[in-house]
């Protein structure tokens, strides 16, 4: 699924469709159901631009919470950019010959991303997508600066659809730099055994939980048996949270 999500972020001839299952399937309310209730909406509508927010947050919650579903691999695509390549190569060629300052950036929901390891298509579109997200804070900036009594001037709604499109551009690339990431670089897991240690795990934190409960119904009926009780729940409560860190 998440391959699927990855593509239909990156296509820009995406259907508003396509979209709309993604976000169905994974939608945890109704509240947009009105808004999404139209019939092939322009690229650039207010419709369309907030499904690819909301598609672009599903994809950052399925990659952050592996037990919710099993990632599928996202295949890199090409990005034929001669002039990014040509406004880039300074930088590009300052990674290569070992660039503190460049090493290691952060990327959504992927901290151990190196840009140095990226194919070099995709390093331009990570300084594209860093110029982007400056660009992005300057109209954060200058729309904090406009009068908030003049809520429908012309300023505030260009800015807003600008800010809106930047999003939707900053979400796609950060999740096609992740794809080709845990495609090619991630370590490899058997399924098999990843299904096992993913069920091992929520069966121990079943266990873990009805371990405390029984523990604590002991305290009530045997006051007496509240001082070993305790001890053994808090070991218990350990483990649990460093469960919930993994």
């Amino acid at each position: 699924m998440l391959h699927k999500i990855a593509e239909w972020l990156s296509n820009p001839n995406r259907e508003f469709s396509d979209g709309l299952k993604i976000y169905n399937e994974y939608k945890v309310d109704k509240k947009l159901d009105g808004l999404f209730n139209v019939e092939n909406p322009a690229p650039n509508s207010f419709q369309f631009n907030t499904l690819i927010q909301r598609v672009a947050d599903i994809y950052r919650k399925l990659q952050a919470n592996p037990l919710l579903i099993k990632a599928a691999p996202i295949t890199s695509q090409p990005i034929d950019t001669d002039e990014l390549k040509k406004k880039y190569t300074n930088r590009i060629n300052s990674i290569k010959t070992n660039d503190p300052a460049s090493n290691r950036p952060k990327i959504v929901a992927n901290p151990i991303v190196d840009v140095k390891e990226l194919p070099e298509k995709l390093q331009i579109l990570y300084f594209e997508t860093t110029e982007l997200a400056k660009n992005r804070a300057g109209l954060h900036t200058e729309m904090a600066r406009l009068d908030p009594h003049k809520k429908n001037d012309a300023t505030r709604q260009r800015l807003g659809n600008e800010i809106v499109q930047l999003d939707d551009t900053i979400s796609a690339n950060w999740a096609r730099i992740d794809g080709w990431w845990k495609e090619n670089k991630s370590p490899k897991v058997d399924e098999a055994q990843n299904r096992k240690n993913i069920l091992e795990k929520v069966t121990r934190i079943n266990n873990l939980n009805n371990y405390i409960n029984r523990a604590k119904a002991e305290i009530e009926e045997n006051p007496e048996l509240k001082e070993k009780r305790e001890a053994s729940i808090k070991k218990w409560q350990t483990e649990l949270e460093e469960l919930s860190k993994e």
